[in-house]
């Protein structure tokens, strides 16, 4: 199998914020609640907890939920639906 190509940095964090939609829409928030504040309080914690995982969306969503407990308050109130 060959090693996936490097991604340039816009890509990666493209893909980071498509795998927080689908986060958000697997634990149950509708696909167009995503917003801006939305992406900017769980970016920090992809890349941190998860970005081994990127581009693999499905990896970086069992990652976050893995990780629930270890996520920012700010990230954390977007997955439990607090934050809009």
């Amino acid at each position: 199998m060959r090693p996936l190509p490097q991604l340039r940095r816009p890509t990666k964090i493209a893909l980071v914020l498509f795998a927080l939609t689908a986060a958000a829409v697997a634990f149950g928030a509708p696909a167009h609640a995503e917003t801006a504040v939305q992406r900017r309080a769980c970016k920090g914690d992809v890349l941190f907890l998860c970005g081994k995982y990127i581009p693999r969306r499905g990896a970086i969503v069992r990652c976050l939920v893995r990780h629930l407990d270890d996520l920012s308050p700010a990230c954390r109130a977007v997955f439990e639906g607090r934050l809009r």
